[in-house]
Parts: C-alpha cells; sequence; structure tokens
C-alpha cells in the first residue's frame, strides 16, 4: 500500500516537471485565424450593367472603398482586388495590385466584356460577378488572416464581332443593310441606292438596338439603348454615300449625284475644249473617253458643259482619286503628247489616265497557225476586243483556241500589211503563257525582228495585251 503512494507521488511530480518546462519553453503565437470584422465596405458605381460596345474603352463601373482595419504596430496593409463568378467560383478574374494610397478600381466595358468571354458566356448573358477587395497584412511576426470586403453586382455582355447595321423603315417595313469596315477600328462605310426612309445605325442585326440615333446636328450620333430617339431622314431616292464614325459619334451622309452626262474640260494655250464622255451601261457611274492630249493640256471633269466649275479634279496626293473643287483648284497636267485611254469612275471617284499606243486602225487582229485564222493577216478573223473599260481600257483581249505544237502567231494592227506587227522584243523569249513579255511594233521603235510568239499550247486561251506598258500575255 505504501509502494502505491510512493509511486503515484512521484508520478504527480513527473506530470508537473513536463508542465513547468513546457511552460518555460513555450513558442509565441505564429498566426492569427480570426479576421476582423469588414471595414472596408466595397460599393459599385452601378449594381446591374450592360456592357456597350460603343463604349468598350470607356468605364463600366467603378469599385470604392474605406481603409480596412489598424492590424496594430509592424503590420503594413497592401490591397488586392478581383471579380468572379458568384455561381461559378472557379471562374475568377488575375488579382490585381492596387497602388498605395488608392481605395478605388475601375473597370472598361471591354475588360469586363472579355472576362465573360473567356467563361464562355454569350452577348446578352446576365452574369452575378462579385468584386472583391482583400487587405492582405504584411506583419514582421504574425500571420493575420486578411480582412475581406464583396459586393455583388448583375452584367449582361455585348458581342465582339465589328459590325455596324443600317436600319431602314419605309412603309412599315424593316431593312437591315450591312455596313463594310475599314482600315481604322469603329470606322464604317457603305454606298449605294437609297428611298424615302427613316434609318439609324445599330451592331445589333436582330433587335436594333442598343442604337445610334441622330445627335444635335445632322452629322452627329447619339447612343440609345433602344432606337428610341430622332431617326435620319431620306427625302430622295439616290445614290448616297454613308460613313460612320464611332470614335468621333458622327456620320457622314452624302448623296452621289446620278449623272445622265458627264464631259471632259481639256486646257491648253489660254483656250478650253468640253468633250463629252461615253457612259458605259447607260445609267452607270462610269464614264470613259479616248483621243490624243499634247503635253501641257490640263484637264477637269464636269457634269455641266456650260458651267464648267465646280468641278472634279485629281486628289493631291492621289492622281487616281477624284475631289470635287471651286474654280482654280489644280487640275491634271498631261505631261507627253499621246492617245490616251480615260474612265471616271463617280460612285467610288476614281480616275484612270493612262497613255497607249495609238492603232493605225483602231483594233488588233491575230495571225499565225498556231490560231483559227491561219496566216491570213485581214481584219476579219480573230479579233481583240476592250472587254474592261471601266477598270483597264489599256487591256485588249482574245479568246481563241490554240493549235499547239510548233505553232505561231503575232498581232496585225494594219489589216492587210505583214508590218506594224506587234511582236516579242527578244528573239528567244516567246512564250507568253501565264507570263507579261515585253512586246514592241515592228517598224517603230528600232524594232525590226519578226519575234512571233510561240506558245506551244493547245486548247482556249486568253491573249492579252497591255498597249500602256506594250506586254503581251496568255491566261486561261
Amino acid at each position: 500500500m505504501k509502494m502505491k503512494i510512493n509511486i503515484k507521488k512521484q508520478l504527480y511530480l513527473l506530470l508537473f516537471l513536463i508542465s513547468v518546462l513546457a511552460g518555460c519553453n513555450k513558442e509565441p503565437d505564429y498566426y492569427t485565424l480570426n479576421a476582423p470584422n469588414d471595414q472596408m465596405k466595397v460599393t459599385a458605381s452601378s449594381d446591374s450593367i450592360t456592357l456597350e460596345r460603343a463604349y468598350q474603352d470607356k468605364e463600366a463601373v467603378k469599385f470604392t472603398w474605406n481603409e480596412a482595419t489598424d492590424r496594430g504596430p509592424d503590420t503594413q496593409l497592401t490591397y488586392y482586388f478581383r471579380l468572379y463568378n458568384a455561381d461559378a467560383k472557379d471562374q475568377v478574374s488575375e488579382l490585381v495590385k492596387i497602388d498605395a494610397g488608392t481605395r478605388s478600381i475601375s473597370w472598361t466595358n471591354r475588360q469586363i466584356n472579355d472576362l465573360l468571354a473567356s467563361w464562355g458566356f454569350n452577348p446578352g448573358d446576365k452574369v452575378n460577378l462579385v468584386g472583391e477587395v482583400i487587405a492582405n497584412v504584411v506583419a514582421s511576426k504574425t500571420y493575420m488572416k486578411p480582412e475581406t470586403s464583396k459586393v455583388q453586382i448583375k452584367v449582361a455582355g455585348y458581342d465582339t464581332q465589328d459590325i455596324m447595321y443600317i436600319w431602314i423603315q419605309a412603309g412599315g417595313v424593316n431593312r437591315i443593310i450591312t455596313m463594310g469596315t475599314t482600315k481604322d477600328d469603329s470606322i464604317y462605310h457603305w454606298s449605294g441606292s437609297l428611298t424615302p426612309c427613316e434609318y439609324w445605325f445599330s451592331t445589333d442585326k436582330n433587335s436594333g438596338n442598343p442604337a445610334f440615333v441622330k445627335g444635335s446636328t445632322d452629322n452627329t450620333l447619339t447612343y440609345s439603348k433602344t432606337d428610341a430617339g430622332k431617326h435620319f431622314t431620306i427625302t430622295e431616292a439616290g445614290l448616297y454615300d454613308v460613313t460612320v464614325n464611332l470614335n468621333k459619334m458622327t456620320a457622314s451622309i452624302a448623296e452621289t449625284p446620278v449623272y445622265h452626262a458627264f464631259y471632259m474640260v481639256s486646257s491648253a494655250n489660254g483656250s478650253e475644249t468640253v468633250s463629252p464622255m461615253d457612259n458605259l451601261d447607260d445609267g452607270s457611274d462610269y464614264f470613259h473617253w479616248s483621243g490624243t492630249l499634247t503635253a501641257g493640256t490640263q484637264i477637269r471633269f464636269a457634269s455641266d458643259m456650260n458651267n464648267t466649275w465646280p468641278a472634279y479634279v485629281p486628289d493631291v496626293n492621289d492622281n487616281s482619286k477624284l475631289v470635287l473643287a471651286q474654280s482654280g483648284a489644280t487640275m491634271l497636267n498631261i505631261t507627253k503628247t499621246a492617245n490616251y485611254e480615260i474612265t471616271v469612275n463617280l460612285a467610288d471617284k476614281k480616275l484612270v489616265c493612262l497613255d497607249v499606243y495609238k492603232l493605225p486602225y483602231g483594233g488588233m487582229w491575230a495571225a499565225g497557225d498556231a490560231v483559227p485564222a491561219g496566216w491570213n493577216n485581214g481584219r476579219n478573223n480573230c479579233p481583240f476586243v476592250q472587254n474592261d473599260l471601266k477598270n483597264h481600257p489599256e487591256i485588249w483581249t482574245l479568246k481563241t483556241n490554240f493549235n499547239g505544237g510548233n505553232t505561231q502567231f503575232k498581232i496585225i494592227t494594219v489589216p492587210g500589211q505583214w508590218w506594224y506587227e506587234i511582236v516579242s522584243v527578244s528573239t528567244t523569249n516567246v512564250n507568253p503563257c501565264n507570263v507579261w513579255l515585253d512586246a514592241g511594233v515592228r517598224g517603230v521603235n528600232n524594232l525590226s525582228g519578226d519575234n512571233k510568239f510561240i506558245p506551244g499550247v493547245t486548247g482556249v486561251w486568253t491573249v492579252k495585251v497591255d498597249l500602256h506598258s506594250m506586254k503581251v500575255t496568255m491566261v486561261q
């Protein structure tokens, strides 16, 4: 019995010593698991947002908050912010570090829309987003749980396709026109025929809204979440040129006149000559003229033979473009006496003006054992034609069957004569298939060799002759 009491005493003593030793060597606390109550109280500038592509680089929402709880000496607070899907917390944005002294962050329409798209949401889907501020504590000795603050907002995204539509209302019927994009972001262009109507612009093909309607002037735009507001109007049928610039919120609408007659005005030696131009395809916007011009002549283009100003003249930066100018503007200066092919495209304000070899009899014909005409050098077989006066009046073409082998052909310009033919400049490079060969006229510019073309192919081919650059090719 005595022994049992001694054992108990010794056991109690041992436990006491262990507890004392443990108390003497106790480590300080290295972490605090309890986070303070939310003092930051983050708020959003709006709790429901429909993102807009028109304002994609402008602020959609701004989050602001108060300073977090002071966590004591030797501590420092660093703020972070993130967005995540309230219904799928694995869909989360990158953590954004907030600059020292800043208690807010803004997100643009584009930033949030890109985030929604990366999560697989479709335009118009309503998403519950949580904006969360995290006040992280940097302490010298103790880890402290961050203070957090959250706010929830509802967001719907937009379609990122760069498309603009013209919505037209006429007689209770809607018509939708797709505008073309340009090399500049958020600038769109269209030209074509319009009848009396009301119209506005929208990036949505299905509903026509959100919309861009008429602003305070005829050339300004204002944004409308519906198609409500002032619409643009067309009062007379005609051809119109429309440009929308969302960067400047402007709309340029210009009527393109329909010309029934068009004239070239040439000025030389103090006198002016007005020459009518041929309308290619009656009622089209293309007009053509062919003839001789002398060096030093200046030309312009007008719609009235009696009042030749204002007139169309070349753009000072690009001679292939026309601009409407007043009297005294710089006209197109002819620097070489030659025969010219001139085409004006009034729809696109384009000009083709090229000096060409003057055909003595106004045409060309193929002759040789390579073509059906054989060596008949008359004008009744294998004639060339100008089949693209609108874009390439300098090029004449012949589509015919070729006999193959070592057969040859050349191009007759004077019927009944084996002279003044168009042949290859080279004595060895005489195959024009799929390449442009340098060509020339026998008896002109010291070209005397009878360098006939030898294509060596069978079947139907098209011969093209460029009378401006004097080159020949064959294509299928």
